[in-house]
């Protein structure tokens, strides 16, 4: 806890494997911002974001994450299964309140974070993950769902490990020249450099 008020600026993500994603991400695009130094990582966890806002006007009901520190982003899973679904309430409610407060919210253009991987390299990771029940390498659209599969001979669908293939997958430089991938970061990391007059 004493993390959130020391740091310069936090920044929400919904689990361990986003923040995964996200330090190598940073690594790679500004290595001169480090983890501990210029900023956190905390997890909000996706199921609980209707209780979490980012404005410190609204009610009591809600836990206000710009109050544990004003310099505050938050990466959002988009979740849209296609183009054309439309992003639910919560998730705007919160851009909005992040944005109005002179915070950072980044919504997933893809799904989900990891439509922002490359999709030869998941493949490998998943093979890596899961020997004995992933074969199928899937499409790797920007809505599609690229760590459920079919399981090998089983006809049963299985969600990969998401550590585990975020471990693999983030052992070696990724990708970013994938959807606004590059974009997003760029605005992070001055996000970052911002809250620490850098």
């Amino acid at each position: 806890a004493s993390d959130i008020v020391q740091e310069n600026s936090i920044i929400w993500v919904e689990g361990p494997s986003d923040r995964l994603y996200v330090l190598k991400w940073i690594e790679q695009i500004a290595p001169e911002l480090k983890e501990g130094i210029h900023f956190s990582v905390m997890f909000y966890g996706g199921r609980l974001l209707s209780h979490l806002s980012g404005d410190s006007e609204l009610v009591e009901d809600f836990i206000n994450l710009k109050a544990l520190n004003q310099n505050s982003a938050i990466i959002l899973d988009s979740d849209r299964p296609s183009k054309t679904a439309r992003h639910n309430a919560t998730k705007k409610r919160v851009i909005g309140e992040f944005e109005s407060t002179d915070g950072f919210a980044w919504l997933t253009l893809g799904r989900e974070i990891e439509n922002y991987l490359d999709a030869d390299d998941l493949h490998e990771a998943l093979l890596k993950a899961h020997p004995n029940s992933y074969r199928e390498k899937a499409v790797g659209g920007q809505f599609d769902n690229l760590l459920n599969f079919p399981v090998v001979g089983g006809g049963k669908t299985k969600t990969a490990d998401k550590v585990k293939v975020a471990t693999l997958m983030t052992a070696t430089d990724l990708n970013l020249d994938i959807l606004d991938l590059k974009k997003q970061l760029n605005g992070l990391a001055s996000f970052i450099k911002a809250a620490n007059h850098l």
